[in-house]
């Protein structure tokens, strides 16, 4: 065989080589460019049921305290006892409605991650004050609460973190059944400084874990009642990220909810020793 043929052949096999692998190259840009929509598809959808949800409670309350004033003014004839419970009403409902609000902007707030006030704070302080808050509706609800609470360093905005603790306690008082426990619990851990919150509420079946961290999404999986608006553990999920860290969450080995919020070591210690 001469040489200009068998250089004409690899000439060939070189430009088969690259059309190969250009087709390869375009294969998995074209992967990737399917990914990114699936995903802008996805926030997107999550965004609009967001909005949906926010727009339906809030127009919900407004609607039960319109209704309250209109029956009361109807009446002229209304008694003082019939005026009062239109006022106890249209007031509960406002009170409803300004948590709601407040939670929003705390979701809102945690979510842009701007103009956060760090300083240090531990876990375990702002876990005990969440557990003495809810002790009220725990007890009267027959739920024991049990505390470990060992240091756990972080830095962080406070506010943040005691309504992220604030809203695992509540969610673990809320979702349970009556004589239940909670546990709440702290420490430190390879670099992290965790709160753990467990209950005995009712079994969560592994495939819900990912629905109920979104908003408006309840642990009884109802869109209504249940004393919350399901904005939570969103927002728990939300301060955690914001602080570098995560939440995870698991079914109870017998029931109930296991919720831990793990974030950086706010002590500069990387060791598991507190």
């Amino acid at each position: 065989m001469s040489r200009e043929p068998a250089a004409r052949l690899r000439w060939r096999d070189r430009l088969a080589l690259a059309y190969a692998s250009l087709r390869g190259d375009r294969g998995r840009l074209a992967e990737r460019s399917d990914a990114v929509l699936r995903a802008r598809a996805g926030a997107l959808e999550r965004q609009r049921r967001f909005v949906d949800n926010a727009s339906h409670e809030l127009r919900g309350a407004l609607s039960v305290i319109r209704a309250e004033a209109e029956v009361a003014l109807a009446r002229p004839e209304a008694d003082r006892a019939e005026l009062r419970h239109a006022l106890a009403v249209a007031l509960e409902t406002s009170k409803r409605t300004h948590a709601l609000l407040e939670s929003l902007l705390t979701l809102a707030r945690s979510q842009r991650g701007q103009r956060r006030r760090d300083a240090p704070c531990d876990l375990s302080a702002v876990a005990r004050t969440a557990a003495s808050l809810a002790g009220a509706q725990a007890r009267a609800d027959g739920i024991r609460l049990h505390l470990a609470l060992a240091p756990a360093p972080v830095r962080g905005d406070s506010r943040l973190l005691e309504r992220a603790a604030a809203n695992l306690v509540e969610n673990a008082v809320r979702y349970n059944r009556h004589n239940g426990s909670v546990a709440v619990e702290s420490g430190c851990a390879d670099g992290r400084a965790w709160l753990r919150v467990v209950n005995s509420g009712p079994r969560v079946a592994a495939e819900e874990i990912e629905r109920i961290v979104e908003p408006f999404e309840r642990l009884d999986g109802r869109a209504e009642g249940g004393g919350g608006a399901g904005l939570g553990l969103a927002i728990v999920r939300s301060v955690a990220e914001a602080h570098g860290g995560r939440l995870a969450l698991a079914p109870g080995p017998a029931g109930g909810l296991v919720a831990e919020l793990a974030l950086p070591r706010g002590d500069g210690r990387t060791s598991a020793a507190s």
